[in-house]
């Protein structure tokens, strides 16, 4: 070739950071073609993916494919600079998550950093039949709560994250096998809508924060929906409140939490670009206490279970180049007496 090597390399690292335009209106998400994650779960239906495979094409294939030579010095690029992708997440109405993969430099195992936006597009609606969409599943409410768990639109984002976190950036159609990707850090942005009017007043005493987490939850039927937007340091703050409960672990939550504390290093949350928390997931690993974990075992089987999956965790971590903290050397004795005063009195 008549470039330079260094042209080349300029040109291949320009290449490979390559960026896609996310749709920013409904009207320009109904003109693409998606469709809902065809899942038994019901909170995957509220997930609007691209059906184009174009659109989740790794920057770097087309290179991989041009020649021996251009291929050769595209893996070296690749292998100079950490693995960083870029999600685009639209909040349609506040009722349907739209993602769309803004940056995939080249498929891999182990990305270093994954950022996602999230953005509200449109007033929710709770009835959304004015929309465009392939409405199987129009009807299902994600801010009805029940059960004693967590409002349903939690497991929507969570089905998001499990999904790229078994299979990497794919559509509704799941591939045949798990890819189980890791990641370093994964920063979660929540973003102010265009039209910032739409948002409500900053909440400043707790019944006004108790309201605005309100917003949008069911409540009676055929009330009308508030005709305001989440603002999106609460969605910030809410969802980091549930995640920690997730990987606080315990009876409900540990089938849930194990999967995130395997493959992610540590999780930022952020709105407009401030940092408002950040888990660290290896530190949280250490200090982790049994507390009546994995509530699906037998009551005198669950510690056990528990300290077999935190060993495994803290093995699975190392081998995947995630930060590990050392526990306490006593730890395994430390859950045996935690187990000993919660089950006190029982007999198997």
């Amino acid at each position: 070739m008549t470039i330079p090597r260094e042209l080349r390399d300029t040109i291949l690292s320009l290449a490979l950071r390559a960026r896609w335009q996310p749709p920013n209106t409904i009207a320009e998400i109904e003109q693409q073609d998606r469709d809902f994650t065809d899942a038994d779960d019901w909170w995957d239906k509220a997930v609007y993916s691209s059906t184009n495979p174009d659109d989740y094409r790794s920057s770097a294939l087309p290179l991989l494919l041009t020649s021996k030579q251009i291929k050769a010095e595209t893996l070296e690029a690749v292998s100079r600079a950490p693995i960083q992708y870029e999600l685009d997440v639209k909040f349609l109405k506040e009722h349907y998550l739209v993602p769309t993969w803004v940056s995939i430099p080249v498929l891999s195992p182990k990305v270093h950093h994954l950022r996602a936006t999230f953005q509200s597009v449109g007033v929710y609606e709770r009835k959304v039949g004015a929309l465009n969409l392939k409405e199987r599943y129009a009807l299902y409410d994600i801010w009805r709560s029940g059960c004693g768990g967590p409002t349903r639109y939690l497991w929507t984002f969570y089905s998001m994250l499990t999904q790229f976190l078994k299979f990497g950036p794919t559509g509704p159609a799941d591939p045949d096998t798990e890819r189980n990707v890791t990641i370093d850090s994964l920063e979660l942005d929540f973003l102010d809508p265009e039209d910032v009017t739409l948002l409500p007043p900053a909440a400043e005493t707790s019944d006004e924060k108790y309201q605005v987490a309100r917003l949008h939850e069911y409540r009676e039927l055929g009330e009308p929906p508030s005709a305001q937007m989440l603002r999106p340091e609460w969605l910030a703050e809410n969802l980091a409140n549930e995640i920690n409960g997730l990987l606080s672990m315990g009876y409900h939550h540990s089938s849930y939490g194990g999967i995130l504390y395997k493959w992610i290093g540590r999780i930022i949350f952020k709105v407009n670009g401030d940092i408002v928390r950040e888990f660290d997931l290896g530190q949280m690993l250490a200090d982790l206490r049994f507390h009546d974990d994995f509530g699906q075992e037998y009551w005198n089987h669950r510690v056990h279970h528990w300290g077999y999956w935190k060993q495994t965790a803290l093995e699975e971590r190392a081998k995947k180049g995630l930060k590990v903290v050392e526990p306490s050397i006593n730890w395994w004795q430390e859950a045996q007496e935690d187990a000993r005063r919660i089950y006190a009195g029982r007999s198997a």
